[in-house]
């Protein structure tokens, strides 16, 4: 009711002598009657739309002249004109009677039970590894929910005619989006067994060659990304020189399981893949110094439905994900020395 007492604080400065019955005991109910006469510039048509007598529409207004002490409205057996004061009040009263429609219906929606059809955008290799395995129990669950799933590498949000929720790695930077982070995912570096075999188990990034690591594109631009390393306070970063660049960590990892190289990608899109054997993590001891947060989004001038608050926990849940990466693997052949690398280090 800010907007309210605003406007009270202005009348009472016309009426100084009106400040102890403005406000404080106010019904508002007749501050919303005040309204719909406005509106309907009559207190008859008024009365119908609130199915009651025109005698009360007129008392309603009559008190909430009385407490504020001011005259709102100019009436006479022709015609009915808002004051220059009320006109003010008016405006910014309806204001306020919107936000507070909306913030009721708002409560009302958040109190059903979730139900109807969510449209759901979502990165492929975060939707095919986790979303779509864990699905089917959010579905048992939230039996009112139909989902609609569609699995992208774009990176903006919600928008009309759009999904409803949309899934993103990093904060989006658009005003009209509500954003809740749920999580992060890391990047782990692997090749293939066979891979290794040939070219040698690397103990330091600076034993990767650039040409032999997969280029993994960002979806914004298409620039290749840069590869990071940390351990007890060095940095090693460089960027990929394969002759292979891809758009998606499942392409990239389907590179690698070919034999294509190394690949750098986040935990999510290589786990089964290394669950399995078919890749092995490298450099275990260098952390790879970077992690994408991920965040649920929706558009700002909606409020957030049941729905839409059941399947972000639900995201939340899912994320981090249990430990995995980390178990030993089979020792591979020893490292082949390099006699090129071009490397931008930051001690």
């Amino acid at each position: 009711m800010a907007l309210l007492s605003a406007v009270g604080r202005k009348l009472a400065c016309a009426d100084p002598a009106a400040a102890q019955k403005r406000i404080v005991v106010n019904n508002y109910s007749d501050v919303a009657v005040f309204v719909r006469v406005a509106e309907h510039q009559s207190f008859v048509n008024a009365a119908a739309s609130l199915s009651v007598t025109p005698s009360a529409i007129s008392k309603a207004v009559s008190r909430l002249e009385q407490r504020l002490g001011v005259r709102l409205l100019n009436r006479s057996t022709r015609a009915l004109r808002m004051t220059d004061l009320g006109m003010e009040y008016f405006q910014t009263c309806r204001a306020a009677l919107d936000q507070l429609d909306k913030a009721g219906a708002s409560a009302i929606d958040a109190n059903l039970a979730p139900s109807g059809t969510l449209r759901i955008e979502a990165p492929t290799a975060l939707g095919r590894h986790l979303l779509l395995p864990a699905l089917p129990k959010f579905l048992s669950v939230h039996s009112n929910i139909r989902v609609q799933l569609t699995l992208t590498e774009g990176s903006g949000g919600p928008r009309p005619g759009g999904a409803d929720v949309a899934i993103r790695f990093g904060l989006p930077q658009s005003p009209e989006l509500v954003a809740r982070r749920v999580g992060e995912v890391n990047f782990v570096t692997c090749a293939s067994p066979e891979f290794l075999a040939m070219h040698g188990l690397p103990v330091s990034p600076s034993d990767l060659a650039p040409t032999d690591c997969i280029a993994l594109l960002n979806a914004c631009g298409g620039r290749m990304r840069d590869w990071h390393f940390a351990r007890a306070g060095r940095r090693i970063s460089f960027t990929p020189a394969s002759h292979l660049a891809l758009s998606d960590p499942d392409s990239a990892v389907a590179a690698s399981l070919a034999g294509a190289g190394f690949i750098q990608v986040h935990d999510l899109a290589v786990r089964p893949s290394i669950e399995a054997g078919l890749l092995t993590t490298v450099l275990r001891d260098w952390a790879t110094d970077s992690s994408e947060v991920v965040y649920v989004v929706y558009q700002n001038h909606r409020q957030r439905s049941s729905t839409i608050g059941v399947f972000t926990e639900f995201v939340a849940s899912l994320l981090p994900r249990p430990a995995g990466l980390a178990r030993l693997q089979s020792q591979m052949p020893a490292r082949r020395e390099q006699t090129s690398l071009s490397l931008r280090t930051s001690i």
